[in-house]
């Protein structure tokens, strides 16, 4: 059962930015899912490459679209794709440290990640692009 649906709440309109979005939710119902089976802990470190993986990709297309847009909020959203990028490397550290015991807080960080950064930030990012 998944824990997140993607619907149209969480849309933003631009196609490339919303497939990176899918596959976030797709990671945490996958996480979510491994959890509920017995199976977190197998499935968390999927999830943190996955992560790894995801941020350099997706905060590098939104960054260059913050450059084609001139907005406004570049400075601050970067530097909370920065905040980002650390805590994923913390628990990726925690993780190397200690895999059995992280797989709530993976699920912690993708739930506030998808709800505060693309209801808020990506929201006004999209707004710009629009308006270029």
């Amino acid at each position: 059962m998944a824990l997140m649906q993607w619907d149209t709440r969480l849309e933003t309109g631009r196609a490339e930015i919303d497939a990176q979005h899918i596959a976030l939710v797709a990671a945490l119902n996958r996480l979510h899912d491994a959890m509920l089976e017995g199976q977190g802990s197998a499935e968390v470190g999927r999830t943190l490459q996955f992560l790894v993986d995801y941020t350099a990709a997706h905060f590098h297309l939104e960054e260059a679209l913050m450059d084609q847009c001139g907005y406004a909020g570049a400075g601050s959203h970067k530097r909370i794709h920065a905040g980002l990028g650390q805590q994923m490397q913390s628990l990726v550290e925690r993780y190397q440290q200690n895999p059995a015991t992280l797989t709530i807080a993976v699920m912690i960080f993708l739930e506030e990640w998808l709800t505060d950064h693309f209801l808020g930030e990506d929201r006004r990012l999209v707004e710009c692009l629009g308006r270029s």
